[in-house]
């Protein structure tokens, strides 16, 4: 049986059709937050492995948990490092990181640093052989992405 003007209809009922389906897909997955996919950072050790009178390097290991119950598998991620609340260092990797579901993974990062970046927080550093961090930055996980942070203090 031919209907008349359907033939004209097939690409409004295609749209309507992609639409709608969209729409169940996406209400499917709004309780996927990105937030859900962040991973727990910390700076587990810190060690300055030089320093002159212009600066030094510091050494860092971050331990990086995944609390999901599925793996993460980011293609690059960056991050930004600030120690008293001065920025001392900020990178990024396109090596790729991969988290297994609910593990950890420790990665090493390599810090080079300038005295007068730290000038403004350098006396309370010194004087209580602490300083307080702060780390962020973004993993890419698929097609998001995913923001981490983590702070806490290393003491020197």
């Amino acid at each position: 049986m031919h209907l008349p003007g359907f033939a004209r209809d097939k690409g409004h009922l295609l749209r309507v059709a992609l639409v709608v389906g969209l729409l169940l897909f996406l209400s499917g997955c709004k309780g996927l937050r990105v937030e859900q996919l962040a991973p727990e950072v910390r700076i587990s050790a810190a060690e300055l492995e030089q320093a002159d009178l212009l600066g030094g390097r510091l050494r860092i290991l971050l331990d990086l948990r995944n609390p999901n119950p599925f793996p993460l598998e980011a293609s690059r991620y960056d991050y930004r490092l600030e120690l008293a609340g001065v920025p001392v260092a900020a990178g990024e990797s396109v090596a790729g990181l991969s988290l297994p579901a609910g593990g950890s993974q420790r990665l090493p990062l390599v810090v080079d640093f300038r005295w007068q970046q730290l000038a403004d927080g350098l006396q309370a550093v010194l004087r209580n052989r602490k300083a307080p961090y702060a780390l962020r930055g973004r993993m890419r996980i698929g097609p998001f992405d995913v923001p981490f942070s983590g702070s806490g203090e290393l003491a020197f």
